[in-house]
């Protein structure tokens, strides 16, 4: 894969790197990272859901190896590292969403996240639009000609079986400018239906977990559109007098690869009505001045929530992001070693250990919006999500298991991939560009903290494992993970964080 990028980043390549730069990347503690993840996962965090004893834990114990390695506090008056963020507790009093036939039931037919949705919801007979996957890119636009002002609109999750990789250019296949709330928004849309894969499966977890994802950031108005995620039955029904099933329009997609958008003779009325009570959670914030103080900033980030106890199991998260915070805490120590040897980044690197990213990306949310530097002194962003474990595409393949999947969003052309490229001529990891494709990017980048930057048009680096089988389980816990290549997935970010600041 390598070779594909050589020359586009040959001049970057042959820029040369400080050998003790290399020395300190050598440094890299498989201890320290086991013994951080171990204590972060432990039963004493309680699965660290945002706002509870266990993230306060949690933030405290990052806050404490923050100091312990000379990073500067940001807040009052350089005394804490600790930034409040305000979440609100949706509390859902009525859910009914009606046709002129038929009622249906929350979690039976339908769902929403109620993290999603930002007030109560009345909306009487709204005509239904179908609009394929709702992308506008490039000379590929679902809503070319239909009109969706004042309706619902029924959208197809993308997914990587739909292979729409060639619909979209480069820079399109690295973003999230297909967003199709945005698109929907934008042209005047009143709400979104989502034919939502594998319903029934994330139905029951979602009914299951509770309050799981019934949080929202009270400044957050990204998505002001009620987004439902339904059954096939219930967009099916919504379908009968066109003769056609959302099954088929699926299949027609994948294999036409064109827009096959219509408007339908459905009508469709949404009651959602809410009530919420405020908390207030912890981001952990750090930071290494840079030589160059007027430069732009480089943010390094990772979530250190995870769900908390579920039906009576505590949910450690490991993986899912004990070790993407483990991570961080030895590239601040990395970063200071080098300080200390002289080696000082022309870029001031803030260390971002956020909360609620399980809730609905909180804590990234509100650093975003009351950021130590603004967007515009935001030279990137490099977010750590999941790491030091397989996933499904390389579970039991041995000679493959030292990898890192990443995906990059640089319309600003800061060289975020050349740094990463650079970075690995001295890391035996092998760089799988998997998340660079539009149907697996848009999840792991729109779901991860990453997102909120993104959006603020900030170029993103994300690197990690992928999803595995422990993924969102009671069994994430610490003795799955493979420190070994942690450690070496580490040493990577940290040179690459490196080549990013000193740009």
């Amino acid at each position: 894969m390598k070779g594909t990028f050589l020359l586009l980043l040959l001049p970057y390549l042959l820029q040369s790197q400080s050998p003790a730069i290399y020395e300190v990347a050598n440094e890299v503690s498989e201890n320290d990272l086991r013994a951080n993840l171990y204590k972060l996962a432990s039963s004493e965090m309680e699965g660290r859901l945002a706002g509870s004893s266990g993230d306060s834990l949690a933030s405290a114990y990052i806050a404490d190896w923050f100091k312990k390695q000379g990073l500067l506090a940001p807040y009052n008056k350089n005394t804490s590292y600790f930034q409040s963020v305000p979440m609100q507790q949706v509390i859902l009093t009525k859910a009914e969403i009606n046709t002129t036939t038929k009622k249906y039931r929350q979690f039976d037919d339908w769902y929403i996240f109620q993290g999603n949705t930002y007030k109560s919801i009345e909306l009487e007979s709204l005509p239904v639009a179908f609009a394929g996957y709702g992308i506008v890119a490039g000379d590929y636009n679902d809503l070319l000609g239909l009109d969706v002002q004042g309706k619902a609109v029924i959208i197809v999750q993308v997914q990587q079986a739909d292979n729409i990789s060639d619909l979209l250019s480069s820079s399109e296949k690295s973003s999230i400018s297909a967003d199709y709330m945005k698109n929907l928004a934008d042209k005047g849309a009143a709400a979104v239906i989502v034919a939502a894969p594998d319903f029934d499966r994330s139905s029951r977890t979602l009914k299951n977990a509770g309050l799981l994802r019934s949080y929202r950031n009270p400044e957050n108005l990204l998505n002001p559109l009620p987004r439902i995620y339904a059954s096939d039955k219930m967009i099916n029904e919504l379908l009968v007098q066109h003769d056609v099933s959302i099954q088929s329009l699926i299949i027609n997609l994948r294999r036409n690869k064109r827009p096959l958008s219509f408007q339908t003779k459905a009508n469709i009325g949404i009651d959602v009505q809410l009530d919420s009570v405020k908390h207030y959670a912890t981001n952990v914030i750090g930071m290494i001045r840079g030589t160059d103080t007027a430069a732009a900033s480089v943010i390094l980030m990772a979530h250190h929530d995870h769900l908390g106890e579920i039906g009576g199991k505590i949910f450690n998260g490991a993986a899912d992001n004990a070790s993407g915070t483990a991570a961080l805490m030895e590239i601040a120590k990395l970063v200071e070693q080098a300080v200390k040897n002289g080696q000082r980044p022309k870029r001031s690197i803030i260390f971002a250990s956020f909360t609620g990213q399980e809730l609905g990306l909180l804590g990234s949310f509100y650093y975003a919006q009351n950021p130590v530097y603004p967007a515009s002194r935001t030279w990137a962003v490099y977010n750590l999500e999941i790491m030091g474990t397989v996933d499904e595409f390389y579970n039991g393949k041995i000679a493959d298991s030292s990898y890192t999947y990443f995906s990059v969003a640089d319309s600003l052309k800061h060289g975020l991939e050349a740094a990463l490229f650079k970075a690995s001529d001295s890391v035996e990891l092998e760089l799988n560009n998997r998340y660079q494709q539009p149907a697996a990017g848009l999840r792991w980048l729109s779901g991860s903290d990453a997102y909120p930057f993104l959006l603020q048009d900030v170029p993103v680096i994300q690197t990690g494992s992928g999803f595995a089988k422990t993924y969102h389980q009671p069994t994430d816990n610490a003795d799955k993970i493979n420190f070994p290549l942690l450690a070496l997935q580490t040493k990577l970010s940290f040179l690459t964080l490196w080549n990013i600041a000193s740009k």
